[in-house]
């Protein structure tokens, strides 16, 4: 994707992950689900681990202030809790489904083409595939479906205030824009 960094998953050989309309509409067909539901799911077991272990780690006794040396812990032991809430809310199925949806490729007719069957792609999916690429899908996913943040900062904050839509029948202004979206889902994981 263009201004977007590259992000891959070793399968058969090393694959970018790619998750345009294409993508997402492969997996949606293939994982008979919504893809921002899927996206949703993700982002709130995230934050559960938060309020399950605890964000804000309490001030040393001593100085009353915390360490840079103990947040920097603190920080890789949240990261570890978020990643395994995260890797428990995806189902072996689903995510198999995702990275085979990723790896779309594009020849010079501008058709989608998935280099793998499904079932190929299962085949290099397991535990220890998980260790290895699990983060990378996750941020290839989270860093093509939302906007850069500096795409979204002229946007007004309330929702009510924006107008609403009249189409009809899924036209192009058919229910709440991406932006709307992405921002109900930032919200849930700041709560």
């Amino acid at each position: 994707m263009l201004g977007q960094p590259e992000h891959t998953v070793q399968l058969d050989q090393t694959r970018v992950l790619t998750f345009d309309a294409n993508a997402i509409t492969a997996f949606e067909r293939e994982a008979k689900k919504h893809f921002l539901e899927f996206v949703s799911d993700i982002e709130e077991s995230r934050t559960r681990a938060e309020k399950k272990h605890g964000k804000d780690k309490e001030a040393t006794p001593i100085t009353g202030k915390r360490n840079k040396e103990q947040e920097k812990k603190d920080n890789e032991e949240m990261l570890g809790y978020q990643r395994i809430e995260m890797i428990k809310s995806i189902s072996m199925h689903d995510l198999s489904i995702l990275v085979w949806a990723g790896i779309v490729e594009y020849g010079n007719d501008d058709n989608p083409n998935w280099p793998m069957s499904l079932n190929a792609v299962r085949r290099y999916v397991n535990l220890a595939w998980m260790r290895d690429n699990f983060m990378a899908v996750l941020n290839a996913m989270m860093a093509q479906t939302a906007p850069p943040k500096s795409d979204r900062s002229d946007r007004p904050t309330n929702p009510a205030t924006e107008k609403s839509s009249t189409a009809k029948n899924g036209g192009p202004d058919f229910g709440p824009s991406p932006e709307l979206i992405y921002d109900s889902l930032e919200r849930k994981s700041a709560d």
